[in-house]
């Protein structure tokens, strides 16, 4: 069955990856609009689907969908309230933003059906949760037939409840698990023990509840076993203060939602309430903390990185002379070398050691990473350099360096959606050797270039995004002296520039 485009996209910079994930897209997606036209052509051609058009002409499509960064919504409102769009009739759907179609609202006043679609990323295959209005339901309907997605629908305005609902099992379940490793460490088993053990009682949990419902919830808590929850609770708090408050308030809060009696808790101290502040050096304890885990992963991580390279060693062996696997396993040598040094260097960090500089030509140095710059690329990405005519002696870091350039390589990869060129050039000058290092993805505005050096500060937050990774830049530029620079606006690609003093 042929199916004739009638969705249209509205986008800015980054898109949805649900987008990516839809083989059947070219067969519905028609008009795709941004804010200029340039910049709407190459995320048609990312997606390799639709058409690049004027925003004006999102008008032809029955279903519009809306994404891109958060900080570029009220810019995409703009557009699509544009006079040229005449909305009755129409299905406006905001796809990953954590605002609900309420936001919707100047176009639901023109006319518009409104909605939300969020990808829900534990699947396999593209399952996607939708809230939206019965003639929107209509249109996404149709959307996931014609491209194979599966949709589940809420009620209209309960996006908010579905996403609560889902955290208990998400973001509050994640640490649960971390403190189930931690404690298991803590009593004698190493990292991968203690992750082998909490993976399976997690997965036998959700088993019994799924077979027995609340008769599956057994254990000393739900049978009243004071003593044995005291025992339990006392040995926590030889770890940990907080990992003995988190077992009380938790048990306290499970009983109460199962509506079981909880006042016997209280005769443990269990009174939910905030964590209390510490008055002796809390700093100093957090360090110490840091340090003591920093001290299990670096031991535990070795011991991966030990285990790969002698499997590695042994490819080799049994390769014979110019295989053509043999230049992918010397980058996989390559990356093994360069991630046994992350330990050391974090514990170096908690140490407040400085890193050891050498002189080296900067040229040589880029030259030696290519094959590790080029797998955090990607195959659709091409790495382009140009290398000045003489050597660029400069003192550097090298394990820093790479790292930053790694870091710089992997966002410049995200934004160009996994598709462009990223290149690096060097240049000699009096005083200092110039690196540029450029991308042709969709640039970033002012306030994403203003905040682009904080730790954990993300333009993907919604879907997953855990930082942008270059505080490693700032840390190269702060240790060694560099000037960093940074050209870029929207849909202009963008461009590092680093002054490093010969």
């Amino acid at each position: 069955m042929r199916h004739q485009p009638f969705a249209g996209l509205l986008a800015a910079g980054p898109m949805s990856p649900m987008l990516f994930r839809l083989p059947n897209l070219h067969a519905v997606l028609g008009p795709v609009a941004s804010g200029t036209l340039r910049v709407a052509s190459r995320l048609a051609n990312r997606l390799k689907a639709g058409t690049a058009v004027p925003v004006e002409q999102l008008g032809t499509a029955e279903l519009v969908f809306i994404t891109g960064p958060e900080g570029d919504f009220d810019e995409l409102l703009r557009l699509a309230a544009s006079p040229g769009i005449d909305w009755r009739n129409r299905t406006a759907i905001l796809l990953d933003f954590r605002k609900d179609d309420s936001e919707l609202a100047p176009l639901r006043s023109l006319g518009a059906s409104t909605g939300t679609l969020d990808s829900l990323d534990a699947f396999a295959e593209p399952h996607f949760v939708a809230a939206a209005g019965t003639a929107a339901r209509r249109r996404l309907q149709r959307f996931g037939a014609a491209t194979g997605a599966s949709i589940f629908y809420l009620e209209p305005g309960r996006k908010q409840l579905f996403a609560g609902g889902t955290a208990f099992t998400s973001t509050l379940f994640t640490p649960m698990v971390a403190a189930t490793v931690e404690c298991l460490k803590s009593a004698g088993l190493s990292q991968a023990e203690a992750i082998q053990i909490a993976e399976r009682n997690a997965a036998q949990t959700l088993r019994s509840w799924l077979k027995c419902g609340r008769k599956g919830w057994t254990g000393a808590l739900p049978e009243g076993d004071s003593g044995t929850v005291q025992l339990q609770r006392d040995a926590l708090r030889g770890v940990s203060e907080v990992l003995s408050d988190s077992f009380i308030n938790s048990a306290k809060l499970g009983l109460q939602l199962f509506r079981e009696d909880a006042g016997w808790l209280d005769a443990l101290g269990g009174a939910i309430s905030p964590i209390p502040e510490r008055t002796d050096d809390p700093q100093g304890q957090r360090l110490a903390a840091t340090g003591r885990l920093a001290a299990n992963l670096a031991h535990d991580w070795n011991n991966l990185l030990t285990l790969l390279g002698a499997q590695t060693a042994d490819i080799a062996e049994l390769l014979p002379a110019g295989h053509p696997a043999s230049e992918a396993l010397a980058a996989l040598n390559q990356s093994i070398a360069h991630a046994s040094d992350s330990p050391r260097r974090l514990l170096g960090w908690l140490r407040e050691e400085p890193g050891q500089r050498v002189a080296c030509d900067l040229n040589a140095v880029i030259q030696a990473s290519l094959p590790l710059l080029r797998l955090a690329l990607g195959r659709g990405v091409a790495c382009a350099v140009s290398f000045s005519g003489e050597p660029a002696v400069v003192m550097l870091d090298q394990p820093l360096f790479l790292n930053a350039m790694l870091n710089l390589a992997s966002n410049a990869a995200a934004a160009m959606g996994g598709r462009g060129t990223f290149s690096e050039r060097t240049e000699v000058e009096t005083a200092a050797v110039v690196l540029t290092v450029e991308d042709d993805g969709p640039g970033m505005d002012e306030e994403t270039q203003r905040r682009v050096f904080e730790p954990f500060f993300s333009t993907r937050r919604s879907n997953g995004g855990t930082g942008l990774g270059l505080e490693t830049v700032r840390a190269l530029a702060d240790s060694h002296a560099f000037r960093v620079e940074i050209e870029s606006a929207p849909g202009c690609g963008c461009r590092f520039t680093l002054h490093c003093p010969r």
